[in-house]
């Protein structure tokens, strides 16, 4: 990775791209590339954001698009979903770069032997879906596993607020997600089920409390048998206010 690259923010202006840009300006001054399929809104906001950051135009649809807003470019953060055939993450590895992303689509989007192979053969430092689930919650699984030794089971329960402000990106995700059926991992065994079939009662640090969350196909689950040995792994959502 080149030294002092620049920084590019796909999705830059949409709802989470902003707020990671305006965290990332300040610490790298007239290194920042904040980037969507629309140029003047990628112009504008880094016009808003300053320190240096500069607009460009990226489709990860389109391969020329993708190589041509990569030049210079040694991070990459993708605040936006990617279908196959993922030509931003395939670009990404093919040139040594560091790359990670928010989309939740672990569980369709996990990387192949193949890219592994060219990641390890480029350099390239790749980490998906580094949001809140999976992602945080992958990592307190993490740490909590590391403490307790072995273990039978993972839980995790997400609060999300409702005032909270929320892309079009994540509503659609929501909203597709929670009529979907999955299946969940109980006891070594496969259970097919459906988002919100079943409950518990949750108690969240203060000043929170006792919260009723339900069961929900957030991907961090999918992964805890594999690489923490869980034979029941389970994802629930609770939201707030109850």
């Amino acid at each position: 990775m080149l030294k002092d690259a620049d920084i590019l923010i796909t999705g830059g202006y949409g709802t989470v791209g902003r707020r990671v840009g305006a965290d990332l300006a300040p610490e790298y001054p007239g290194r920042l590339v904040v980037a969507g399929r629309s140029a003047e809104k990628a112009a504008q906001l880094a016009a808003e954001l300053g320190h240096g950051v500069r607009g460009r135009r990226i489709d990860v649809g389109e391969p020329e698009s993708v190589e041509a807003a990569l030049g210079g470019v040694g991070v990459v953060m993708s605040c936006i979903d990617q279908a196959e055939p993922h030509l931003l993450l395939r670009a990404a590895i093919a040139r040594g770069l560091a790359y990670t992303d928010i989309a939740p689509h672990l569980m369709t989007r996990r990387p192949t032997e193949t890219m592994k192979a060219e990641a390890a053969r480029t350099g390239a430092r790749i980490v998906l879906a580094a949001g809140l689930a999976p992602g945080i919650t992958s990592l307190l699984a993490r740490l909590g596993a590391d403490r307790v030794g072995a273990l039978e089971s993972v839980v995790s329960n997400v609060l999300l607020s409702v005032g909270d402000s929320f892309g079009p990106a994540s509503r659609a995700y929501l909203m597709e997600e929670i009529a979907l059926p999955y299946a969940v991992r109980v006891e070594g065994r496969e259970a097919p089920t459906r988002p919100f079939s079943s409950s518990a009662r949750v108690t969240f640090p203060p000043p929170l409390g006792g919260r009723t969350a339900y069961l929900f196909p957030f991907s961090d689950q999918v992964f805890f048998p594999e690489t923490l040995g869980a034979r029941t792994a389970l994802s629930r959502l609770a939201l707030d206010p109850p």
